[in-house]
């Protein structure tokens, strides 16, 4: 797996995973869209 940007930190919020990719939505677009799913 790639290192996270800082903004891809932010999105992901304080845990820094990769949770938001298995809500079912792309690596890419995971962590935008997980903090409004979440």
């Amino acid at each position: 797996m790639r290192g996270l940007t800082p903004s891809e930190r932010y999105l992901y919020g304080s845990n820094g995973t990769l949770t938001g990719a298995v809500t079912g939505l792309t690596w890419q677009n995971g962590g935008v869209f997980w903090q409004f799913e979440q």
